[in-house]
């Protein structure tokens, strides 16, 4: 498993830490992306304050009733994003897991995918710790090298802090093609003309002896059809676009790949839902050129978001 933690992510915990004057703590917020039944990357994206948290010794008290309270606030904030771990700081003290830490971590984060990101803003530490095959708290490490980092199963029971439902998105996401498919098909049926253009001129002229007919251009040759993209421009790897304002997933896609249509798979890659919603700061993932070969037109012709 993967981790990615967006630096806004970060840049806020800072901001946090300073303006309190104390250890803080909340959770984390993101995407989980997965392969069957395992998961292969965790991208944190979003983080929410614990402001009613009180502090035990070095550690901040985060009950399973406050975590329940947060993850009220992050379905209402944040609808598209589900629960991935927690944060908290200790300051001058280092980057670690103490034991009241790690309880807090297997009774409110059971799930294999859920981190914790512990930072020192002191020390200017940190650290993320995650679940190893046995059920353990480890440092991440990083890398999608690392044995029990690489695919951990998520076959745990039914989960409290799940946001998305992985059904439902599914649906939104053929809704989203099938209409797009068909404004694209009604579009080109209302363009092309019932009669070619000059019909009737043609027709007033066609009684003229040839000696008479007024001089005519002669007809333009057909267009070439348009030469297959090359895909040797394309890097070979997954690239990490970080969201700028007014950036639009056609535009990001027209960018990286030659053409603005290709964004649907943006979206599946990123499992987004509402392309209209792109957040400053945001991570995307884009596909690597092996993930591309042999893709078709997604059949859309509109803008992806604003």
């Amino acid at each position: 498993m993967r981790v990615h933690i967006a630096q806004v992510v970060k840049s806020q915990i800072g901001i946090w830490s300073r303006q309190e004057g104390k250890e803080i703590g909340g959770i984390l917020l993101g995407c989980v992306q997965r392969r069957g039944d395992f998961v292969q990357r965790v991208r944190v994206e979003a983080a929410i304050l614990a402001q009613k948290a009180d502090s035990v010794g070095s550690s901040i008290r985060l009950t399973p009733a406050l975590v329940a309270d947060l993850t009220r606030q992050a379905e209402a904030e944040y609808p598209t994003f589900e629960v991935v771990g927690w944060f908290h700081t200790h300051n001058g003290l280092g980057a670690f897991l103490s034991s009241y830490d790690i309880g807090v971590h297997k009774t409110n984060f059971p799930w294999p995918w859920q981190i914790s990101l512990v930072s020192d803003p002191v020390l200017k530490e940190e650290a993320i710790y995650v679940y190893d095959d046995e059920g353990e708290l480890l440092p991440y490490q990083g890398g999608p090298s690392r044995h029990h980092y690489e695919l951990i199963p998520t076959g745990l029971p039914g989960s409290r802090y799940r946001l998305v439902n992985p059904k439902r998105l599914l649906a939104s996401l053929a809704l989203l093609v099938l209409l797009a498919a068909a404004g694209t098909g009604l579009w080109r049926w209302l363009k092309e003309p019932s009669e070619p253009a000059g019909g009737d001129q043609l027709t007033e002229l066609s009684g003229l002896p040839d000696d008479e007919q007024p001089g005519l251009p002669d007809p333009l040759p057909p267009s070439p059809e348009p030469a297959l993209e090359s895909t040797a421009d394309y890097p070979a790897e997954e690239i990490v676009h970080i969201v700028e304002p007014n950036d639009t997933l056609w535009g990001i896609s027209e960018r990286y790949y030659g053409r603005g249509s290709y964004y649907g798979y943006i979206l599946d890659y990123n499992q987004i839902d509402n392309a209209r919603k792109l957040v400053p700061g945001q991570m995307l993932l884009l596909p690597p050129l092996a993930d591309r070969l042999g893709w078709d037109e997604p059949g859309v012709n509109g803008e992806a978001g604003e």
